[in-house]
């Protein structure tokens, strides 16, 4: 992936406008990562939301069905330094553990 330095830069759109061109937009092709979200006794863990990462870049979203399985759609080619789990909003995001890579396995803490 490459990665130009404006991405951060915003598109202010005048007011009072009826119509807006905005630049062209680069789409990049994707594949499915599947993998089983679980906790130290590698019980599933349902409902959690799983975030793939890269420096401070969220490249995928997720989250877990009842068996702790989940899908991921990421750029072709693309290194994830970090997942990311959430459970709830009171205990925030945690950092998962790759167990496997394939099939990918993540586990978090009880």
């Amino acid at each position: 992936i490459v990665e130009s330095a404006d991405w951060r830069t915003p598109i202010n759109v005048p007011a009072g406008v009826e119509t807006f061109d905005l630049p062209p937009l680069e789409l990049i092709a994707t594949s499915q990562r599947a993998g089983r979200l679980v906790n130290r006794s590698n019980r599933p863990i349902a409902g959690a939301k799983i975030r793939a990462s890269s420096g401070n870049r969220v490249y995928a979203l997720g989250e877990t069905d009842a068996s702790g399985a989940f899908t991921l759609r990421l750029p072709t080619g693309f290194e994830i330094e970090k997942y990311s789990v959430s459970r709830s909003r009171e205990t925030g995001p945690s950092v998962a553990t790759v167990v496997e890579e394939s099939p990918l396995v993540l586990q978090v803490p009880d």
